[in-house]
């Protein structure tokens, strides 16, 4: 489902998963499931003027749950020694960063980084805090 044309068959399977998922209780698969809707949706921002907000809406979702997946995810793996990348927190880095929001950008990169999710916040600051400087 990954063609433009299969989008939205997508994007009602994916609904169906996150209404699951909310009453299975199953935190992961939540998570797991925001993952695969914000790569739907963001395929589709520069085509559907509504798939942007729908990203944002997305990774604002998986972001609210990141303490929650961050505990499952222990809970479940207890031998890894990192949470894994979390999709929410960098698309939306993305996001903020193409729309020259710099402070929220930066916002996100430090919730990530204090939650414990793999990135590279550091370093994605430091170049934020530079764009943000020459603005």
């Amino acid at each position: 489902f990954n063609n433009a044309t299969d989008r939205r068959l997508a994007r009602l399977m994916l609904a169906e998963a996150e209404r699951r998922a909310e009453i299975s209780g199953d935190i992961l698969d939540l998570h797991f499931v925001y993952s695969e809707m914000i790569k739907t949706y963001y395929r589709d921002r520069d085509n559907d003027p509504e798939a942007l907000d729908g990203a944002i809406s997305v990774c604002e979702k998986q972001i609210k749950l990141g303490p929650q997946a961050a505990l499952a995810w222990w809970k479940e793996y207890p031998r890894d020694e990192v949470l894994p990348a979390h999709k929410g927190f960098n698309q939306l880095r993305v996001i903020r960063d193409k729309q020259k929001d710099y402070d929220e950008a930066i916002r996100v990169c430090k919730e990530a980084m204090a939650q414990g999710w793999a990135g590279r916040w550091e370093t994605d600051i430091l170049k934020l805090e530079t764009k943000r400087s020459k603005t």
